[in-house]
C-alpha cells in the first residue's frame, strides 16, 4: 500500500466519500415526519400574514449618469408601512440598476428588521434573472449573487414580476422619478409622512 501514487489514493478517498453522501440523502428526505410538515404548514399561515410586499423601480435620469430608486413596503392590508427614496449612480445598464436598486432595498429591510418579504420588480429579465439565477455576464452573476446571499437572511423572501400595468400606477414609480432630484436619501416610516409623498 505505501507504493501507491497519492493522488490514487486521494481519487479513491474523494469517490468513497460521495458514495457514501449519495446513500444518506434518501434517508434524510424520508425521515421527515408528518408533526414536522404541519409545523413547518402553520409557521408558513404566521408568516405570511406579517409578509410585506416591497416594490422596487428604478427612475433613469435623461442624461444617463443617476438613477432614482424608490421603495414602497405595504402590508397584508395594502397599507404603506414604509417609503424609501434613493439616488445612486447608473451604472448604464437597466437590468443592472435594477439589480443594484433591489440589492440596497434588501439591505434597508434588513436594517429595519424584516423577516417575511414579497419583492416586486417591473423588470422581466430581472425577474427572470433571479428566480433561475443563470446569467452568463460576470457583473450581472456578482450582483445575483449579492442578492441571494442577502435574501438568506430572511425568514421569507420570493421575488415577483409586475406587470406594466401595476408598474405604472405604482408609487413606487412615482417616488423613483422625485428621487432623481434628491441631494440626500429620504425614508419614512409614519403613515402621516407618506401623504406628502402622494
Amino acid at each position: 500500500d505505501k507504493e501507491r501514487h497519492p493522488m490514487k489514493v486521494i481519487t479513491k478517498a474523494v469517490m468513497e466519500w460521495e458514495e457514501y453522501l449519495k446513500s444518506q440523502q434518501p434517508e434524510q428526505q424520508v425521515s421527515i415526519s408528518e408533526t414536522d410538515i404541519a409545523d413547518v404548514q402553520e409557521q408558513r399561515v404566521v408568516e405570511d400574514t406579517n409578509t410585506l410586499t416591497i416594490s422596487v423601480h428604478v427612475g433613469q435620469h435623461l442624461e444617463g449618469l443617476n438613477m432614482g430608486i424608490g421603495i414602497t413596503a405595504k402590508n397584508r392590508l395594502h397599507q404603506l408601512s414604509a417609503v424609501w427614496l434613493m439616488k445612486e449612480r447608473s451604472t448604464g445598464s437597466p437590468v443592472l440598476d435594477n439589480l443594484v436598486a433591489i440589492r440596497l432595498a434588501l439591505c434597508k429591510l434588513q436594517e429595519r428588521g424584516c423577516f417575511s418579504i414579497k419583492l416586486q420588480t417591473p423588470s422581466l429579465q430581472v425577474y427572470k434573472l433571479l428566480n433561475c439565477q443563470v446569467s452568463c455576464n460576470m457583473l450581472l452573476a456578482a450582483h445575483i449573487q449579492d442578492i441571494t446571499d442577502l435574501s438568506l437572511m430572511f425568514t421569507i423572501c420570493s421575488f415577483e414580476f409586475q406587470s406594466a400595468n401595476d408598474s405604472i400606477n405604482c408609487l413606487s414609480h412615482k417616488l423613483s422619478q422625485q428621487a432623481m432630484h434628491l441631494h440626500f436619501d429620504e425614508e419614512f416610516f409614519n403613515p402621516q409622512c407618506f401623504s406628502t409623498l402622494l
